[in-house]
Formats: structure tokens, sequence, C-alpha cells
């Protein structure tokens, strides 16, 4: 069929419209309260079943409206025949919504841009395709999340899930770093030091601990040998009296013996003088155990003598350690133990400050981590871009941006009435092949500048595809073609 027809819609008792050739825009032109907008919502109806907008005149019963494989007619009810022959987006994409969704938030405007963009295409994304996005080596938190709603509500989703563990990230990283710092700053008095070897520090300590004990234990052993040096040689004195003439007191010892039997023999003959030779016995008895005590007290003495001589020998060999050499001792002992107990102090510093560095070094390794969630959040965007084709719109953080000749990448929702509508015509023309039909709102392509208009008609010739719109003008109600 090679035209629309319209007969008795709305105010519009009947109406014929040639399609042009090659594409183009047909603008159904008149006074306002004509039956444009009638017309528009009929030429919806006509290339997607479901609208609804189709209402007859008020003297008529019954309406039609055909072309494109399609007719429908309407009265009481409708009722609607064929099968479409050309390409649409109606049911699809409203123009209207992708330029301006009704909506106070532009987030929640853009969000909605973007879902239009996608339900135009049917665009999907898997969940691995979020998976991803997370850096490499890393563990998704997505493990365990259920994604629901449209892609890009799986978009913002995924983003708050990926920056809110970011920043559990720099979090972590926060509290690390600041107690490193204080550690750092707790510990500056040592930053300069080098890290005791405490072992070599003990060791010294213990080595002087036990030379400061062998100097004390000499100092006693010295004095114990100095008094018993004393003792022996005063001992010694004693004895060599003790022991002046062993000889003769063996002589006299055998000349009493001597006496003893001569006297026994005297005894033996003269039992009248028995009783002094007794005592005279008995005397020289005496005498005899003492001379023999003297002999033995001085054999014993000499033996005596000799083992004292070596004794006192060994005495005055004994090195002399004074009370001095002990506190020279002691004092170097406790200097070492200072030594050792102030490089224990000064090691476990540095060693503190050691981890507290690392510590620092981690932390700054989650800041880039996180740097990576965060980044793993933007590429949402990415995401999105790669599943849905945006044309001259970018998606940037959850926003829709286009290129403004002026201010360069910038909010779509920024730009002018017309501007948006442009690159929203251009889009749909994007998803439309040769052939295809489009509608947009009166107040739409009114909004467009000369220039804009002249865009979009060129466009429509170039790609092959056919705008129907409306503007109001004076005279009777009209389709021409837009040049």
């Amino acid at each position: 069929m090679d035209e629309l027809l319209y007969e008795n819609n709305g105010p519009v008792e009947r109406i014929s419209i040639p399609r042009p050739e090659g594409g183009g825009v047909i603008l159904f032109r008149g006074e306002n309260g004509a039956g444009k907008t009638k017309l528009l919502e009929a030429t919806k109806e006509l290339l997607h079943k479901g609208s609804g907008s189709v209402t007859c005149s008020d003297h008529a019963k019954r309406g039609e409206v055909s072309g494109l494989g399609v007719t429908i007619r309407f009265g009481r009810s409708t009722r609607r025949t064929g099968e479409l022959e050309v390409e649409s987006i109606e049911g699809r994409l409203s123009i209207a919504d992708l330029v301006d969704p009704g909506l106070k938030s532009e987030e929640a405007s853009d969000a909605a841009r973007i879902r239009a963009l996608a339900c135009l295409q049917d665009a999907q994304v898997e969940r691995a395709d979020w998976i991803k996005l997370a850096p490499p080596g890393e563990e998704t938190p997505l493990a365990g999340e259920t994604l629901t709603g449209d892609i890009v509500a799986q978009a913002g989703q995924v983003r708050r899930i990926y920056h809110a563990h970011a920043k559990a990230i720099e979090k972590d990283a926060s509290f690390k770093k600041a107690k490193a710092a204080s550690v750092l700053d707790e510990l500056a008095d040592v930053e300069s030091l080098e890290l005791p070897d405490v072992d070599k520090l003990a060791d010294a300590y213990a080595e002087q601990s036990a030379k400061a004990q062998r100097i004390e234990s000499g100092r006693d052993t010295y004095q114990t040998g100095k008094s018993r040096l004393a003792d022996s040689s005063m001992r010694l004195v004693t004895l060599k009296e003790c022991s002046r003439d062993p000889d003769a007191a063996s002589l006299k010892a055998d000349e009493c013996r001597a006496n003893i039997n001569i006297a026994e023999a005297i005894v033996q003959g003269l039992e009248d003088d028995l009783t002094e030779a007794r005592q005279d016995l008995l005397a020289r008895k005496s005498e005899f155990s003492i001379a023999e005590e003297k002999r033995d007290s001085a054999k014993r003495a000499a033996s005596e003598i000799a083992a004292l001589a070596i004794d006192v020998a060994e005495l005055k060999a004994i090195p002399t350690v004074t009370d001095d050499d002990v506190t020279e001792a002691n004092a170097a002992t406790n200097e070492a133990k200072r030594l050792h107990d102030s490089g224990v102090v000064v090691r476990e510093k540095l060693l503190r400050r050691i981890t507290a560095a690392k510590n620092i070094e981690e932390a700054n390794v989650l800041i880039k981590a996180a740097l990576a969630w965060r980044d793993a959040a933007k590429a949402t965007d990415d995401v999105l871009a790669g599943a849905i084709k945006t044309g001259p719109l970018k998606i940037v953080g959850g926003r829709v941006m286009a290129k403004h000749k002026d201010r360069g990448l910038a909010p779509y929702s920024e730009m002018s009435h017309g501007e948006r509508y442009t690159i929203a015509i251009d889009i749909a023309a994007d998803n439309l092949g040769e052939g295809g039909y489009l509608v947009a709102d009166q107040t739409a392509w009114e909004g467009l500048d000369p220039d804009n208009k002249r865009h979009v008609i060129s466009e429509c010739k170039r790609r092959g595809i056919f705008l129907f719109t409306a503007e109001a003008t004076a005279g009777e109600l009209r389709a021409e073609v837009a040049e």
C-alpha cells in the first residue's frame, strides 16, 4: 500500500497520505484542534497494536485507519487485521520519553533513558559480564548476591556493591595507615638507629657477668689465702722452735733406753734398792715418754713445715684482687646489662617501626585495590554501553552524556529541547532498517530550530526512513512532506 488512509478519526473525516519515495518527514499541518494529534495517535496504533488511542468521530458510528498492511476499524469496538509490512520502534521506544522522561531527578531521568534504549534493543547482560569487571586476582563481592531487574537496575546494584567494597577496603587501609603513622611518630627517636644485635649484647653481658663473678671469687680466694698465709707463717715459727734439734732428742731417747737397761739390771741385783730403783725407773720412763713425744712432735712438725711451705708458696702465688677491682668489674657488668636492656628496647621499637612501615605499604596496596574496585564500579557504564547502541550518547557514571558543540561532553539532560530531540531521532533511526517508520509528537518537532529540522529531514532521507509528526499552521488539516 502506497498511502495511509484515515477516516472518522476524531475530528478528521477523511485524509489520505501518500508515502513519499526514499524516506522523509511527513507533517500533519493545520490549526490547533484540527485533529493533528489524533492522526499521530492513530499512526502509532497502526505501527504498534496496543496503544488504544484511536477514537471515532462524534457523529460517526465507525472509523478506519489503514496502510502499511494493517487495517484498524473502530467504533464501539476496535478490530485490527493484517500484518505490518514495515519496521517500527513503536512500543519499544518513545522518542518523547528519551527526550524527557518527566522525572524530577536527573539521575532517575537518565536511568529511564538508558532503560528505554535497552528496551529498544532488547539488551541483555550476563552475570559473568559484571563479574569480569572485578580486578584481576580479586574475589568478586557479587558472590551470593542476586542481581534483579533490568540491565540498568543491575548496573546500579553492581555499581553500589563495588563502591561499597571499595569503601570498606579504603576504611581498612585508612585505619591501618593511621595506626602505622601513629607508631612511626611515637618511635621517631629511634628512626636513625641501626637494629641492634641483642644476642651479641646478651653474650657480652653474660661474659662480663661471669668475669665479674670470677674477679669477686678471686678476691675472696685472695683474702682467704692471705689469712691462711698469716696463720701458717705463725704455725711454722712455732713448729720450727719445737723441732730445732731432733737428732739430739733421738740420742737422748737412746741414752734413756740404755739407762733403763742398766737400771733394770741394778733392780734385778739390788732388791734393797728396789723402791728407789722403781721410782727412778718411773722417772726415767716418764723422761723417755717426753723425749719420745718430742721426737714424734718434731717429725710431725717437719712434715707440716714441708706442707706449709708448699701452701705458703701457693698462697703467695694467688694474684692480688682488691675491692676496687671488684667494684670496677661490677660497674662493667652493670654497663653491659644496661647496653643489653637498651638494645632490647631499641630493637623492639625498630621492629615496630619496620612493621608500621610495612603496614603503610600494605595500606597503599589496599588503596590501589580500592581504586581498582571503584574503576570496576565505573566500568558498569562500559558494560551498558557495550550492551546498548547509544549512538551519539555516552554513559558516564550512570549519567547520559552527549557531545555539545561548545561545551564538549555534557549531560544530555542539560541540552536544549531541540538538541535532545535531534539526537533521540538519530538514535531511533539507528535502530530502524530502511523503510522504517517513526512517530514524533508535535511539541518535539516544533521545539526544533530550523537547522535541526533540516538535519532530521536530511537524515530521514539519507537513511530511507519515514517520520510522522505535526506542526501548527494556518489553513485546513493536511499532510505534507517536509522540505
